[in-house]
């Protein structure tokens, strides 16, 4: 149940971010600080989308921010 609405409501919003991170990307220089943060999210894309795919995934990091 978890994953459908994940896949209903998310991953329309992360296929958007993904178009506009990806032609960000060329307008940037790589080194600035928004070039670095669009590169940085690029090469993170499988490990900030698993969530979509994955119910028992928290959509936040808050648990495992409190614990350190």
């Amino acid at each position: 149940m978890r994953t459908a609405v994940r896949q209903l409501h998310s991953a329309p919003v992360l296929a958007q971010l993904r178009t506009w991170l990806e032609a960000q990307a060329p307008r940037h220089p790589p080194k600035s600080p928004l070039g670095q943060a669009i590169s940085y999210a690029l090469t993170q894309w499988e490990a900030l989308t698993r969530f979509v795919e994955n119910e028992r995934l928290p959509l936040d990091s808050n648990g495992s921010e409190a614990a350190a």
